[in-house]
């Protein structure tokens, strides 16, 4: 991790936001249009540029944002511990330059955390949609619900099982940003998700209602490697394991290994669901970092050396289906289970 400076005294409420950005110049007008939009203004917008050769660096200039530069490309945990390192605000919000925030993103979660002096993360529900569609036309919501709605939590536990937030949709307070040492700059993919769980090891989190974010899915972004970015969800909950083993109880590290090894079987029923074989070969090879999983390997490797070779092609055929169809073949099933 890259090494911190203290926390500063920065003035209570105010908010900096940072926009890592890596080739993005056809997104950030529209980023930090909706940063500008805010009807609670931040303190001051920061776009850290990784490298970009796009000429990302430039728009973001001529468009008033602060700019600083990695000095070389070395991925956004890099860029976001640089901007938070920069920072002046008490409050710091990340946007990736390729998503936008509701005009009351801020408000709304920033609020949150002046309500609560014990929460040290806020966030809010996600719209996703699919570029270049327009998110007008559809687009679904996610919201998690770790916590209850608008109060604090510890939401360790139902973190520890899956990412509840992104982190486009996320604000913090910076001193606690900084006393878990920021982001892990080793890490590539599911960075976030390693911080959250640290944080979460320390400090409360509070959902505001409703959509804040729009979450723009598209060919260029790391967190399409489905693969990969398991492999960052393992090493995010071994890190939070090694400081449970250190800090906890010997009660918290059973239950820890408890989640692991429900959170592992859940990603090895939706990687076998989906077909993907290379997901499913990189989340089975994550069974040194599980605890007491040797039983349940062996389950899946006998039912992946017996059922993969037909199993493979049907779902395949399946997915090839024109969507209303799969919808009109799904309806029977589903009415038996309402009626069961």
């Amino acid at each position: 991790m890259s090494p911190q400076p203290p926390a500063h005294d920065a003035p209570a409420g105010t908010i900096s936001v940072i926009v890592p950005s890596y080739n993005a110049a056809r997104f950030l007008p529209e980023a930090i249009a909706s940063v500008r939009a805010q009807t609670r203004p931040a303190l001051e917008l920061i776009v850290v540029d990784d490298c970009s050769s796009d000429g990302s660096l430039e728009v973001a200039r001529a468009l008033g944002a602060t700019c600083l530069s990695a000095s070389a490309h070395s991925g956004p945990s890099t860029a976001r511990n640089i901007g938070l390192r920069a920072a002046r605000g008490e409050i710091v919000a990340f946007l990736d330059a390729d998503d936008y925030w509701e005009p009351t993103h801020l408000e709304r979660t920033v609020g949150l955390l002046e309500r609560y002096p014990t929460a040290g993360v806020a966030f809010g529900g996600v719209r996703q949609f699919t570029y270049p569609d327009d998110p007008a036309d559809a687009g679904s919501i996610r919201q998690h619900h770790g916590a209850p709605i608008g109060t604090p939590g510890d939401i360790f536990w139902p973190l520890l099982h899956q990412n509840l937030l992104s982190q486009s949709a996320a604000v913090a307070r910076r001193s606690v940003l900084l006393s878990v040492g920021g982001y892990d700059e080793s890490m590539r993919f599911a960075e976030d998700y390693d911080l959250w769980l640290r944080v979460a090891l320390r400090a409360h989190f509070v959902e505001a209602p409703g959509v804040t974010t729009n979450y723009r899915v598209h060919s260029a972004q790391s967190s399409r490697s489905a693969p990969r970015m398991a492999e960052g969800w393992w090493t995010a909950r071994t890190h939070a394991r090694a400081l449970v083993a250190v800090s906890g109880s010997a009660q918290a590290l059973e239950r820890v290994d408890a989640m692991m090894r429900q959170a592992w079987e859940a990603e090895l029923r939706g990687a076998w669901r989906s077909a993907d074989r290379a997901l499913l070969d990189t989340v089975l090879a994550q069974h040194d970092a599980i605890p007491g999983a040797a039983r349940l390997l062996a389950h899946w490797e006998r039912r992946v050396r017996r059922f993969w070779p037909v199993w493979a092609p049907a779902a395949f055929l399946w997915e090839s289906l024109p969507r209303a169809l799969r919808s009109a073949l799904k309806a029977p099933g589903r009415l038996l289970r309402a009626g069961g």
